[in-house]
């Protein structure tokens, strides 16, 4: 008698459920595998970061075992996010696997002073707390929402505005501080002529700027002029998406009206909410393409995602 046969008629239709675990690095990936059905142990297997093909065959390899028993085959992944964001999400998906990313800092750690950290113990903690979430326990860690690959893209241009003004920043910092170690106060690093009046600038003890001092200053000028200019192509470029969308709007159902991509719909949504005072477009467009793609349960994760009351963990933006 085959083995399937001792198996009782409710248990043959019952969905056999294969656990997938990735531990991610960049040279190389942990995979674990666990299904109660074939046994109590998780097997792991290391393969090259970033070869996919070779994490489903592993898949597939278990699944036929699975198989074996007569019963459908189902199969959940988890793994942190991290470098290699949401393109593996979204190749397991295309495959059919359901896939949960979660969020790194929600994952609950032993606090022992001398804790072990090991990947090992990383792709057995992933495994847990994916077999948890299916027992229903939502609150043992966050689970990211995923965009879209256009939501994403999206996000690309406001995220680099906020770079390069960090980036402004750091240069006109540096600029002054090497000024300020010569004694000279109020020069704004960010005027045009600032090159070109260097030559004039004397420091505290009467002397001229040395040279090696004027050419550090005039190529540190030179970065935050390329970085101003950065700027202002995308502030203008994110202004003609406005300006455009705005055109197109007409009545009380503006940020409703139907958009061709996630850029385009962006762009409408910002394009009503500076009609408000206080709202323009460097504020507008992060609202747009940050939160309102976001589904909140309650008004109180709305809040937690903003800062603006307490949440479990320290939310961090993909």
């Amino acid at each position: 008698m085959s083995r399937s046969a001792l198996i009782a008629p409710a248990a043959v239709n019952e969905v056999a459920t294969l656990f997938v675990g990735f531990e991610l690095s960049k040279k190389a990936w942990l995979i674990g595998l666990y299904a109660p059905e074939l046994g109590k142990t998780i097997s792991r297997h290391k393969i090259a970061g970033g070869d996919v093909n070779a994490a489903l065959a592993l898949v597939a390899m278990a699944m036929r075992r699975l198989g074996k028993l007569g019963r459908p085959v189902r199969v959940v992944s988890i793994y942190e996010a991290g470098y290699d964001g949401f393109w593996l999400h979204r190749r397991l998906k295309a495959v059919g696997i359901e896939s949960r990313v979660v969020d790194a800092a929600s994952i609950p750690v032993d606090r022992r002073a001398r804790r072990a950290k090991t990947d090992r113990i990383d792709l057995e903690l992933l495994i847990r707390m994916l077999l948890a979430l299916e027992r229903g326990e939502t609150r043992i860690c966050r689970v990211v929402q995923v965009p879209s690959p256009a939501e994403e893209d999206a996000k690309r241009q406001h995220r680099e505005r906020a770079t390069l003004v960090a980036e402004r920043t750091a240069h006109s910092n540096r600029i002054t501080g090497i000024l300020m170690a010569l004694g000279i106060r109020g020069v704004y690093p960010r005027r045009c002529d600032f090159v070109a009046r260097l030559a004039k600038l004397m420091t505290a003890t009467g002397e001229p700027l040395p040279p090696y001092t004027q050419h550090a200053l005039a190529r540190e000028h030179e970065r935050l002029s390329l970085v101003e200019r950065q700027i202002s192509e995308i502030e203008a470029a994110q202004a003609t998406a406005i300006s455009a969308a705005a055109a197109k709007l007409s009545g009380e159902r503006q940020a409703e009206a139907g958009a061709a991509d996630a850029a385009e719909r962006s762009a409408a949504q910002a394009a009503a909410l500076v009609r408000f005072k206080g709202i323009g477009q460097i504020s507008a467009v992060p609202l747009c393409r940050e939160v309102f793609y976001r589904h909140f349960n309650n008004r109180r994760e709305l809040g937690g995602y903003v800062g603006l009351t307490p949440s479990p963990y320290a939310d961090v933006c993909y």
